[in-house]
């Protein structure tokens, strides 16, 4: 499998909005440079607004609950229809 990004948030959005920094590339002097960026107030501002729409992709919060009542739901219908065959 290949895929050009690893972090959650680049994936959900298809780009590189936050840096990845593996291995050799995470050194101090490259960890500085990439936050002396989020220093800048217009950059910054971008990419809170470019994470925004990304986190919304993820649609609302939640979804365990729904998935519990659909699974409820359906274990209640599967005994529903097995009760009636008896």
């Amino acid at each position: 499998m290949s895929a050009e990004h690893f972090g959650l948030i680049n994936l959900i959005a298809g780009e590189r909005l936050v840096p990845e920094l593996m291995q050799k590339e995470l050194t101090g002097e490259r960890l500085a440079e990439e936050l002396k960026k989020l220093l800048d107030k217009k950059q910054n501002e971008a990419v809170q607004r470019r994470l925004k729409e990304a986190t919304k992709r993820l649609g609302e919060g939640g979804a365990s609950g729904r998935a519990a009542k659909v699974i409820l739901r359906t274990v209640r219908s599967w005994k529903e229809k097995n009760e009636s065959k008896e």
